[in-house]
């Protein structure tokens, strides 16, 4: 999607910006640190349980949350989070559509890289493979330190304007998540996916689908909190900037996120693969 976010195509809520609370950039943060604690003390339970699947899934959701500083993160959110102010009943309905119609998607592109994993570990010891997605998560890991820098090799597709003429706000939002659900098919800020795309298919069908399922969830959590963090502001643009401040918290997500699927890969890839 073009970025919806600018002055001119939020005017729309920008109406009653002026007697808006003016959302805190500090919320965001405190979003950020609060899963990034939930997240990791998760990942270690997960490994003295012996569960390491229930750890991957908080890294993944980590990692979801992280791309909310992405194009099109931003710009949904700079065009959904604002109708709690002025219509809220329109803003659970639109929420909903994006939050279902994404999952539904994620869970079919989880499907369809697990059920690959499957066919792969015919010829290709699971160990290999979770070995590689800790390496791949190590790299993107430096990147996001900014220690190295790379262009990611990705899709970079952005949902299209022209929805927004062509159907209701509901059904666009629909669109939009179930583009966005795809993962392989937008664009990526932080490359948390691709060594999610891997540990999903070293678990194959049965458990790597809901690593993508969970990195959806991710996703859709600074979207549906967005209005309470910018005090259900009216003013689209306000909340976008209020996520960008933040750009440091959400770095240190995905951080975090990829130091958790880094240790689980190396501990499950000594292990010679899933329990």
């Amino acid at each position: 999607m073009q970025d919806l976010a600018t002055p001119s195509k939020v005017l729309a809520w920008n109406a009653d910006s002026e007697s808006s609370r003016p959302p805190s950039s500090y919320s965001f943060p405190t979003m950020c640190n609060s899963a990034n604690v939930l997240a990791l003390a998760i990942a270690v339970t997960s490994v003295v349980f012996g569960q390491p699947l229930v750890g991957f899934v908080a890294g993944a959701v980590l990692c979801g949350i992280a791309e909310a500083q992405g194009r099109c993160g931003l710009s949904h959110i700079g065009m959904i989070a604002p109708l709690k102010r002025f219509v809220p009943r329109n803003w659970l309905k639109c929420s909903l559509a994006y939050s279902i119609a994404g999952l539904a998607t994620a869970y079919l592109a989880g499907l369809t890289v697990a059920g690959l994993g499957s066919l792969a570990a015919a010829v290709l010891a699971p160990a290999y493979v979770f070995w590689t997605a800790g390496a791949v998560a190590l790299v993107v890991l430096l990147r996001a330190l900014k220690l190295i820098r790379f262009k990611l090799l990705q899709c970079d597709l952005q949902t299209h304007r022209r929805w927004m003429a062509e159907f209701d706000m509901t059904t666009v939002a629909g669109m939009w998540g179930a583009h966005i659900g795809l993962a392989f098919l937008t664009v990526i800020k932080h490359a948390g996916l691709y060594p999610l795309a891997l540990i999903a298919a070293g678990y194959g069908l049965g458990g790597g689908e809901f690593v993508l399922v969970a990195f959806w969830v991710g996703r859709i959590v600074p979207l549906w909190l967005a209005p309470s963090l910018s005090g259900q502001s009216g003013d689209g643009v306000a909340i976008v900037d209020g996520v960008r401040d933040a750009a440091r918290s959400f770095r240190v997500t995905a951080v975090c996120g990829l130091a958790i699927l880094g240790a689980l890969c190396a501990a499950l890839a000594s292990a010679g693969g899933p329990p």
